[in-house]
């Protein structure tokens, strides 16, 4: 499902059925048939969505532009992959920064694009927003990212972002809207407070010791809860152990399907 220049998307309640939502997709598509065949996906009733980028890595990444644009039950917000298409698209060839660093991490497989497949890429690229939010039945409001919420705003702040500026090879380096599509920041607080960024374990050494308090106290700062809504999803960064990670209201879930051990 397409929605043409828009950045943040508020779904109705899904009354008739289950809502699903799936991590990084990275051209996968046999992947996403097979999990959306294990829970007995009904077309009719479910709805499905994406946290982005999903597209690169994985061997069908056209085809599932076109799924997006073709099933009505499929959602997805925009990814740092598909910013990186959008930004060479802006400027065509490998000169811009965005470009070549897109063709190095995936993006090689557009080099045989036909125009009228770069014209339908285009439309999907356009019509993903940056937020999409998804009400459930028992008034749960979660939200969807590709990356992360920058902790510096407020969740109203969506409304003045602007899809458009994930366009530009230059100036969508510097845009707060870079955070929503590339930022880490959380995510390695999160790592770091449940040990998986580094030991953290004392060492007798006093200056360590307050080096490791501090970067305790960061990543609180940082993991402090998104207000306004009750539960945040991203993707974008692959979880440690593969797993969906939690930390507060905030919800990693790329376990890494274009991974060669997946």
């Amino acid at each position: 499902m397409l929605y043409p220049n828009q950045t943040f998307v508020q779904m109705p309640v899904n009354e008739a059925g289950r809502d699903f939502f799936v991590g990084d997709v990275h051209g996968c598509l046999p992947h996403l048939r097979v999990l959306m065949k294990a829970v007995r996906f009904s077309p009719d009733h479910d709805r499905l969505f994406s946290v982005g980028d999903l597209i690169d890595h994985g061997s069908h990444s056209f085809e599932i532009l076109q799924r997006l644009k073709d099933w009505p039950f499929f959602h997805a917000v925009v990814g740092n992959h598909e910013g990186m298409a959008m930004a060479y698209r802006n400027m065509p060839g490998l000169l811009n920064t965005a470009g070549r660093i897109w063709h190095e991490n995936g993006g090689a497989w557009s080099a045989h694009m036909t125009d009228e497949q770069w014209q339908l890429a285009d439309r999907v690229f356009e019509g993903m927003p940056l937020v999409i939010e998804v009400p459930l039945r028992d008034g749960t409001r979660v939200d969807m990212v590709h990356a992360e919420f920058p902790t510096f705003m407020e969740w109203n702040d969506v409304t003045k972002l602007s899809v458009e500026k994930v366009r530009p090879a230059e100036r969508h380096l510097l845009a707060t809207e870079r955070d929503l599509i590339w930022g880490r920041d959380v995510f390695r607080a999160a790592l770091h407070l449940r040990g998986d960024g580094g030991s953290r374990e004392s060492s007798g050494d006093e200056i360590r010791e307050l080096s490791i308090r501090m970067l305790d106290e960061k990543a609180r700062k940082l993991l402090k809860p998104v207000r306004g809504v009750d539960l945040l999803i991203a993707g974008h960064a692959v979880t440690p152990d593969r797993l969906p990670m939690a930390a507060g209201n905030r919800w990693w879930i790329d376990t890494g399907a274009h991974w060669k051990d997946q």
